[in-house]
């Protein structure tokens, strides 16, 4: 058997490399590249978000707000997101609005609304740490952690904000500048 086994990723419909607990290397390999190639890659105007393939964006503007103006077919009669199908609109109720988690831990009881949430929270029981800093001696439970900490060594910022065009190195910290520095300033 290999040392690395092909896994899809449910939340963003992309393949990625997930290593065995030997296969440290590899992991962190394709991760650095699939970080570096972010930059050349297809941009969210929303968000600043760039994906390797422009049907990775597609998904990214179809499945999350960014791509949601309320114009769509099926709108949230709680909230302002809308939805082109009556499925998307009933998952979205359930989830957050009702808050429906059927994915439960077996060891501490923590629910989950999607399994592969559910699957990375399991590793901070185990303590696998599959994805390893190619600067440092840092390891993750999550590639996407790792590409954001990849990000500290490299100084890349590739998420900028709207309104000031400030540039940060995660989706996390341009939100939270947004709230503090512009949300605040319109109340």
């Amino acid at each position: 058997m290999s040392k690395t086994e092909e896994v899809e990723m449910s939340t963003a419909d992309e393949k990625l490399i997930k290593p065995d607990p030997d296969g440290y290397e590899q992991a962190t390999l394709v991760v650095a590249e699939q970080c570096a190639s972010d930059t050349d890659g297809f941009w969210c105007d929303r968000c600043g978000k760039a994906f390797t393939y422009s049907s990775y964006r597609e998904n990214h503007l179809k499945y999350t707000r960014c791509g949601d103006n309320g114009d769509k077919k099926f709108p949230c009669t709680i909230c302002p997101r809308s939805f082109d199908k009556r499925y998307r609109l009933r998952v979205h109720t359930l989830v957050v609005h009702e808050n429906y988690r059927p994915h439960v831990c077996s060891i501490c009881g923590r629910t989950f609304s999607q399994k592969t949430h559910l699957t990375k929270h399991k590793r901070s029981h185990s303590g696998e740490r599959p994805y390893k800093c190619s600067y440092c001696t840092r390891t993750f439970t999550d590639s996407s952690v790792l590409c954001n900490h990849l990000r500290r060594h490299t100084g890349e910022k590739p998420f900028k904000c709207t309104h000031c065009d400030r540039p940060f190195a995660s989706h996390g910290a341009l939100d939270g500048h947004i709230r503090l520095k512009h949300v605040a300033q319109k109340d």
